[in-house]
């Protein structure tokens, strides 16, 4: 192997770090020590034992220093390093290795085996052959000197992780070593993290998150902290633990932050004196907790950081001091994103939508071409990846949140697509359909399911049976909160406008989300039913596919109160349901019945509500003349005066009735 390296390669300043200090503490494993010189051997023995160029390599994590080696021990190699849950279900484990094209594995839980195996696309057919399974810990199977690492080119994927898709399928993010380098160093920068300092893992090791941690920590020579307690769910453990190990650096998702606030307030407790630093981020702060942060005892000496990114744009491209000693003042009362780091390029497309680009944009999404196209885009020879949230910037350069473009939504920081939920809902034999949605519920937004049962399904029993199936063919963060079963009978009373097509994959047919719009929310597309109905492109395509705009069975586009975004959902999610245009199902409306009633006057069309409007005028206006006229002559009150109220001949008085009747005796008599 080779030991040269690029300088601006992670693992170089790993390396270095190693080499001012070998003796340093690098990891702390549940009070367990493992110095820089240890890590180092590790990682050697991991590399080792792949060989040079393994391909992607998963490795099934565990919160322990054995998972770190084996990230450093992949990328050493000159692998791709492909994190994976071993609490999901077997399946889904298998559909990772699958898409993933996983050519090794690593299983960094000591003391336990397991085999791997990959499936077919058809998913009923036999196993593949099993892949190679490493342990990397002392005694299991590795050798006991490592090599050097190989050199690897920028452009080399250094992992690869999922995200959710809206078909159902999750997307693997293929990030180059050159992203994930531009991307620790300016957050480096940003965090201000020594060699002095203690950061605590605690984000998920599936997530990019976590490298937020435990890169800023492995390359400026600071010590990484694993334990229990800070995973426990109980706060007065993990302010103890935050105290045993004078923890100096936190980074912690914006909801957890949430609740952690209120009980530092309830409890009138005071921020813990070793912390330094705070970064929060994976979804919009609250502007009320953030006001509890300010009022806490000791807060004002720690820096409070947002953060902004997406798996696609590797780690944090936005960053932001809240409050703290170097707070960012602004008399804007929403809370920001933050401003770009150095190394980000960042514009503003036409529909507002923030667009990343620079040496942090990922290489796509592999084995998906077409979505790949739809995401990333190139402006002025230089890539960009579509974030799909509408932002705002001051004059200063700082952005704000508006919303979503989309209705993917972020549970605990973790962006979901509700069509991957839905996907899993339709697998249950006794669903018909299926929508999800966003629901806010407290200071954190939850996942809601909405679904019509098959037959004479028992609502009591069918939720229950429902959750249970998730939770063993789905991660934790795609099961829904709460389930709500609709009975048949409403959706079989839905208006007939809210009924729509539903696409082939099988997901909801979604637009993309007018301005105002909040998210969770499903804005539907009526599939084209006649030869004349059209898509309307939107402006400012940025060289890429656009969903299209709703529009009317005319082809003309839908106005802007026909495209407020409705709750509603589509039996797509029909299963064995045939149609002859391809195209499973029709979609239903869960609407309030009070709304039913008042669908009624929507059903109209508006060339016939304007001709019954006309008529109604008219018959108002004479209806009006003639009760008037009735009501003056019923009182006797004389309407001489009203001359636009006489008819001829039609209200003469008594007087003038015996005038022309003694005229006309007198021409009888002659």
């Amino acid at each position: 192997m080779s030991a040269r390296l690029d300088d601006a390669d992670v693992l170089s300043s790993f390396l270095r770090a190693v080499s001012h200090a070998p003796d340093g503490i690098a990891i702390i494993d549940n009070e367990q020590p493992v110095t820089y010189a240890q890590l180092e051997q590790r990682m050697r023995c991991v590399a080792s034992a792949l060989g040079p160029s393994p391909g992607t390599v998963g490795v099934l994590t565990a919160r322990s220093a054995h998972t770190i080696a084996a990230l450093l021990g992949v990328l050493a190699a000159g692998g791709a390093y492909c994190p994976i849950d071993p609490g999901f279900p077997e399946e889904r484990i298998a559909g990772l290795i699958e898409a993933a094209e996983c050519q090794a594995l690593i299983n960094s839980r000591p003391g336990t085996t397991r085999h791997a195996h990959g499936r077919s696309k058809a998913g009923d057919t036999p196993p593949l052959s099993p892949i190679p399974v490493f342990s990397p810990w002392p005694g299991g199977g590795l050798p006991i000197d490592g090599e050097a690492p190989v050199a690897a080119r920028p452009e080399d994927p250094a992992y690869i992780l999922f995200t959710s898709g809206s078909t159902g399928r999750p997307k693997p993010v293929v990030t180059p070593r050159r992203a994930i380098a531009a991307a620790a160093t300016s957050l480096t920068g940003v965090l201000d993290v020594g060699s002095g300092d203690r950061v605590l893992q605690f984000a998920s090791l599936n997530w990019d998150t976590c490298f937020e941690e435990i890169l800023t920590a492995l390359t400026c020579g600071a010590t990484l902290v694993f334990d229990d307690d800070a995973y426990s769910g109980s706060f007065p453990r993990f302010l103890k633990m935050i105290d045993r190990y004078r923890i100096s650096v936190l980074d912690l998702p914006t909801a957890f932050w949430h609740e952690f606030v209120t009980f530092l307030t309830e409890d009138a407790a005071a921020a813990p004196d070793s912390l330094r630093t705070m970064v929060i981020g994976g979804e919009a702060a609250r502007p009320a907790r953030l006001e509890d942060w300010r009022s806490l005892d000791g807060a004002d000496g720690v820096r409070l950081i947002n953060t902004y990114g997406c798996t696609e744009t590797t780690l944090v491209t936005h960053a932001i001091d809240l409050y703290g000693p170097r707070a960012d003042l602004s008399a804007d009362p929403a809370v920001p994103l933050g401003r770009a780091l150095p190394h980000v390029t960042e514009r503003i497309g036409d529909d507002a939508e923030l667009l990343i680009g620079g040496p942090s944009v990922a290489l796509g999404y592999h084995g998906m071409p077409e979505a790949t196209a739809m995401s990333f885009v190139t402006l002025d020879s230089e890539r960009f990846f579509r974030t799909g949230d509408r932002v705002r910037r001051d004059t200063d350069g700082v952005v704000f949140h508006e919303g979503r473009l989309d209705d993917d939504i972020k549970v605990r920081g973790i962006r979901v697509s509700p069509g991957e939920v839905e996907a899993q809902l339709c697998g249950h034999p006794e669903v018909a359909a299926a929508a999800v949605v966003g629901t806010p519920v407290g200071d954190h937004t939850a996942m809601v399911a909405y679904v019509v049962p098959r037959g004479t399904a028992d609502p009591a029993v069918l939720a229950p049976g429902i959750l249970r199936h998730l939770r063993a063919h789905s991660p934790r963060h795609l099961v829904p909160a709460r389930v709500t079963v609709v009975p048949e009978r409403r959706w079989r009373e839905a208006p007939a406008r809210a009924r729509r097509r539903r696409q082939a994959t099988g997901g909801l047919r979604r637009t993309r989300r007018p301005a105002g719009a909040r998210a969770g929310q499903g804005c539907l597309v009526r599939a084209p039913t006649n030869p004349t109905a059209r898509a309307v492109p939107q402006r400012g395509s940025l060289g890429a596919p656009e969903a299209p705009r709703p529009v009317c069975r005319t082809g003309r586009p839908l106005s802007r109160r026909a495209r407020r975004p409705r709750l509603e959902m589509s039996s797509l999610c029909r299963t064995g349901v045939a149609d002859p245009d391809g195209v499973r199902g029709l979609a239903v409306k869960l609407t309030p019945r009070r709304h039913l009633v008042r669908g009624v006057g929507r059903r109209w069309r508006s060339g016939r509500r304007l001709w019954v409007g006309l008529w109604l005028a008219v018959g108002l206006v004479l209806g009006g003349f003639l009760g008037i006229k009735w009501l003056l002559a019923w009182c006797g009150i004389p309407h001489d005066g009203f001359p636009f109220l006489e008819f001829p001949g039609a209200w003469a008085d008594d007087d003038q009735l015996r005038e022309d009747s003694g005229r006309l005796q007198k021409v009888n008599t002659l």
